[in-house]
This record gives structure tokens, C-alpha cells and sequence, in this order.
């Protein structure tokens, strides 16, 4: 068999397989987000009235789910694809929190592969353009210089001393990864094309190398997601070439993929769109949400979550929960945030729980008590 006339006149349908493939391991890993039958933390539904169907539904539709992606492993179809994306758009609008980034992605992959087969592999480079020069310009801050660069990847996984960590120039030093990353993005829509897959390459080979078992162990539902980013780039590197005549036949499509783009990202700043849409992976300015415990729950045995006092309360990390139970992240935005407290008090309504939230530089004064 002849893999380099394989990949080439098949190039989309191995982009989808990859991403079918890469989308049931992002599930896997994060199986309590998806299922019922463990769960306890609070689902935040987008509709309201859908929080009323037996969560069994949503197992099925999974279940559903799960074989459309199966079949689009072994045959892309139309058929399949729009038996994916509406049965994911169902167990989204159930909860908020599984539109995770990397869901994102898979949701316009397929998207935009419907919306003109023949120039999907164009598409599909815009879409991997715009999540690194959009990831890029979320990092430029103090926040990610400060707690994602110096403390949690140079102090806490390599194990820098703090005197070297906390240095000025070592902080500025982490700012231009995150510029880097945004160029690279930008080059990928140039002739230097290959040389900014290069970099991207390696910048995953040192993201999966930091978070593996090898470096600091943790948020391991990405970890696959690295190594399908490193496999898309390997594909472009060797089985794609470009004609820029795809332009002149796509102006509909290309006028909907920059609105989706770069449209969403830019009301997403003014709070007019979801954070989700703007592709903020590891931006460093994170607010962490904390709800009230009683000593009755006895934290120091029960909890396996961060807890800290406030005006002599007992509070438990609800990023910590999210991720101990559910192995992703919370939504890093207010309107999840009240989601969330609204769904809590409906669970336990026996309790009176206080909230707050702190918020970058993390002092004392940053605190917020919520109240609604």
C-alpha cells in the first residue's frame, strides 16, 4: 500500500477519523462529565426546561454518541457526522461544562467539513490557525507569567527555586512562549507553513513531557489531545498542498468560519459571548469559585478538594471538585458561575451555603462574596 497516495487523496477523511478517534478518548477520560451514574457535581444546563428529562436520556444519547463516532472510524459519512453533532449538541445543552475546549474543536471540525467537503483541509488550517494565535493572546498577562509559567511549570514541575522563578526577567521570559505560539498560528496561513508545525510540534512533545507522569502528573484529558494536535501536524507537513483557487469558490463559507472565529472570540471580551469560543487554554487569569462546607462534612477526611477560611467559613475549591470528579476544568466565566450556584442551592437545599470568589492577583482584598 502506497501511504503517501492514501493520505493525499483521503486527507479530510483521516483528519475526521483522527479527530472520531481522539474525541472518544477525550470522553473516556472524562466519563463522570458524560454519565449519570456517578455524578455529583451539578449539571448547568444552557436550557433551563431540559433539566427536567430523567438523566437516564442522556445516557442513551451518549451511548448514540458514541457509536456515530465509531462509525465515522471506520466509514466518514454525512449521515454520521449529523448524527454526532446533534446528539453532542443535546448532552451540551444539558450541561455547560462539556463544551470543553478541545469539545469545541471537534464541533467545528465536523462543522466545517459539512459545510464544503472538497475544501475541509483549508478550513480545517484556519480552525488550527486561529486556536493557536487565539490561545497565544490569552497567555500575554501577568497571570499566566506569574502562576502558569513561574510558579506551576518552572517552580512546582521542574522544581526552579523561587529566587529564579519570581525574577523579572525569568517572568518576561515566559511571556514570549505565548508570542511564539501566536506567530506560529499566523505562520501557518504562510508559506513557512512547515517551519511553524515544527515549532508546534515541539511545543507539544514539552506540553505532554510537563503534564505526563514524567513532569508534574496532572490534567491528563488533554494529554491526548496534544499528541492528536502533534499528528494533525505531521499530516500537514507531509501530505498537504495548498492552492490558494479553494478561496474563490468558499466566500459564504469563509465569511461564516471568520465570524466563528474571530467575530465570537472579539464579543467574547466584552462578556457578549461564551469564554469557550475563544479558545483560552492556560491563559493564567483563572477565578476560582469556593462554596461554604459546615464541620459537619469534616473536610479533613471527607474532601479531597482545596479548602480554605474566610470570615471563619470553611470553603472547598469548586475548580478542584470539577476536576477530581470529572477530570476537566470548570467554565471560567460569571454566567457559569451563577449557573452553577443556582443548580447547587436547587441540589441542597437543606443547606445555607455562602460562595466567593477570587479572582487574579488572588489577595485577600480580591475576594468577592457572591450573593444571588
Amino acid at each position: 500500500m502506497n501511504l503517501t497516495k492514501t493520505f493525499k487523496e483521503d486527507f479530510n477523511f483521516w483528519i475526521l477519523r483522527i479527530t472520531a478517534f481522539f474525541w472518544i478518548f477525550f470522553k473516556a477520560l472524562s466519563f463522570p462529565l458524560w454519565s449519570s451514574e456517578t455524578r455529583t457535581f451539578p449539571l448547568v444546563p444552557f436550557i433551563n426546561q431540559i433539566d427536567a428529562l430523567d438523566p437516564i436520556v442522556f445516557d442513551w444519547i451518549l451511548g448514540l454518541n458514541l457509536i456515530f463516532l465509531l462509525f465515522i472510524i471506520l466509514k466518514p459519512k454525512v449521515l454520521w457526522i449529523l448524527g454526532v453533532l446533534i446528539t453532542e449538541l443535546v448532552l451540551i445543552l444539558a450541561d455547560q461544562l462539556r463544551l470543553q475546549p478541545a469539545i469545541y474543536q471537534y464541533v467545528l471540525t465536523f462543522s466545517f467539513f459539512l459545510l464544503h467537503p472538497k475544501y475541509f483541509k483549508y478550513y480545517f488550517l484556519l480552525l488550527l490557525s486561529a486556536i493557536y494565535i487565539l490561545s497565544g493572546l490569552h497567555k500575554l498577562n501577568l497571570g499566566y507569567a506569574n502562576f502558569v509559567w513561574g510558579k506551576f511549570i518552572l517552580h512546582d514541575t521542574l522544581g526552579v527555586s523561587s529566587d529564579i522563578s519570581n525574577h523579572p526577567i525569568t517572568k518576561g521570559f515566559g511571556l514570549v512562549l505565548p508570542i511564539l505560539e501566536l506567530m506560529a498560528g499566523v505562520l501557518l496561513l504562510s508559506k513557512w507553513r512547515k517551519f511553524a508545525f515544527y515549532f508546534l510540534i515541539l511545543m507539544h512533545v514539552i506540553l505532554l513531557l510537563i503534564l505526563s507522569p514524567l513532569g508534574a502528573n496532572w490534567n491528563s484529558v488533554v494529554w491526548p489531545w496534544n499528541i492528536q494536535m502533534i499528528i494533525f501536524a505531521i499530516l500537514y507537513v507531509n501530505y498537504f498542498q495548498n492552492s490558494w483557487s479553494w478561496i474563490r469558490q468558499s466566500k459564504f463559507q469563509l465569511g461564516l468560519i471568520f465570524v466563528i472565529l474571530i467575530g465570537l472570540p472579539v464579543l467574547g471580551i466584552f462578556q457578549k459571548s461564551l469564554s469557550q469560543f475563544s479558545f483560552n487554554l492556560y491563559g493564567g487569569l483563572t477565578s476560582y469559585l469556593y462554596v461554604s462546607i459546615s464541620e459537619d462534612d469534616n473536610p479533613d477526611s471527607k474532601s479531597p478538594f482545596i479548602t480554605v477560611t474566610y470570615n471563619s467559613e470553611i470553603y472547598i475549591n469548586i475548580l478542584e471538585w470539577s476536576r477530581e470528579e470529572l477530570n476537566v476544568p470548570y467554565i471560567n466565566n460569571r454566567s457559569y458561575f451563577e449557573g452553577f450556584i443556582s443548580q447547587y442551592k436547587k441540589l441542597h437545599p437543606e443547606k445555607k451555603p455562602s460562595f466567593i470568589l477570587s479572582s487574579y492577583p488572588y489577595r485577600v482584598k480580591n475576594i468577592e462574596e457572591i450573593h444571588q
